[in-house]
């Protein structure tokens, strides 16, 4: 995850770079950063979580996700009416999984597997 959340790191690059390509290129490698950082994120739902919860996290992570989706559709908007362009909400990228991976580690410190025995909920 830690990888993932590097490569998202060079998303402001492309602004800054006068090639199409070069830019499309570090967008991509963002990409690959995100798609790989979210795949972790729900196999780490399914290593800790046991068997019978995880639906119910895995459904309400996507719920946050999906809010949180709408905020910044909203916020970049927002920024982008207010002509500050796409190096704000680029910024906030970068940083953003590398503070996700942090809080996964101050919530959830030692990622052990979850009993089976316990009852569903």
């Amino acid at each position: 995850m830690l990888v993932s959340a590097f490569l998202v790191t060079i998303a402001p690059l492309a602004l800054v770079t006068r090639n199409l390509w070069m830019a499309a290129g570090l967008l991509a490698v963002m990409l690959a950063g995100h798609q790989g950082f979210s795949v972790s994120i729900f196999s780490t739902i399914g290593d800790i979580i046991p068997k019978a919860r995880v639906g119910k996290v895995t459904s309400f992570g996507a719920l946050c996700g999906n809010l949180a989706g709408m905020a910044i559709v909203f916020v970049a908007g927002e920024i982008l009416t207010a002509g500050l362009g796409y190096g704000p909400l680029l910024a906030v990228a970068a940083v953003s999984y590398l503070l996700g991976l942090l809080w996964l580690h101050l919530f959830v410190p030692n990622l052990v597997a979850a009993p089976e025995d316990q009852a569903a909920l």
